[in-house]
C-alpha cells in the first residue's frame, strides 16, 4: 500500500526529510565528539553513548569542553546553545503533525498530545530547509571541534592520550571555517 501525504506538498516533504537526515548526521557527530572527549575512558564513553539521550550527551560535551578549556567559556556556551536551538527546531518539525498549506506556501504544524499544551505554528518549505541547514552547520562545527581536540592531545601519537589544556591556540569556531573539515 502506497502512503501519500495529501495535504502536504512535495517541497515540504523534501524539506522535512532533509531535517531528518541532517538530524541523524548531528546525532552521530555528537556521539563521536563525546567519545573523543572522554578518551582514554573508553568504557565510560561506551556506557554513556549507548544509554544517554542526545540532550544529556550535549550537556556532557559542554561540561567536558569547559573543564578542559575554561578560558573559552563564552565560545563554548554559544556553540552549545546553537546546537540546542537547532535540535529544538528539529523536534518541532519532526514531532508535530503537518496539515494544509495556505496561499502563502506555509503549512500548518500542530501538537495535540495529551497532558501537554496544544501548539500550532506554520512554516514554509524554505523555513523547514533553514532548520536542516542549521543542523548541518552544527554538525560541521562539532566536526571541527573534534579535529581541534585531536590536535590538542599530548604528542604521544596515542589516540587514547588525554586532552591537555596546553599551548596557545584559538578556539576553532573563533575564525571562519572551511566548508569541510580537514581530514574528512
Amino acid at each position: 500500500m502506497k502512503s501519500e501525504l495529501p495535504l502536504l506538498g512535495d517541497a515540504h516533504a523534501r524539506a522535512i526529510a532533509h531535517v531528518s537526515i541532517r538530524s541523524a548526521q548531528l546525532d552521530h557527530i555528537i556521539e563521536i565528539a563525546l567519545d573523543e572527549l572522554l578518551l582514554p575512558k573508553e568504557k565510560t564513553a561506551e556506557k554513556i553513548v549507548k544509554n544517554w539521550g542526545h540532550s544529556q550527551q550535549i550537556g556532557l560535551i559542554n561540561s567536558l569542553l569547559l573543564d578542559i578549556f575554561p578560558w573559552y567559556q563564552k565560545q563554548i556556551d554559544d556553540f552549545i546553545l546553537k546546537i540546542n536551538e537547532a535540535r529544538k527546531d528539529r523536534n518541532k518539525i519532526i514531532h508535530h503533525l503537518w496539515g494544509d498549506v495556505d496561499d502563502g506556501g506555509a503549512a500548518t504544524l500542530a501538537s495535540y498530545r495529551p497532558y501537554r499544551d496544544p501548539k500550532k505554528d506554520s512554516k514554509t518549505a524554505e523555513n523547514v530547509m533553514d532548520v536542516a541547514d542549521e543542523l548541518f552547520s552544527a554538525s560541521l562545527k562539532l566536526h571541527h571541534v573534534i579535529f581541534w581536540c585531536r590536535e590538542q592531545r599530548i604528542a604521544s601519537h596515542d589516540k587514547r592520550a588525554p586532552l591537555l589544556p596546553q599551548g596557545d591556540y584559538p578556539f576553532p569556531l573563533d575564525h571562519d571555517l572551511p566548508d569541510k573539515p580537514e581530514g574528512t
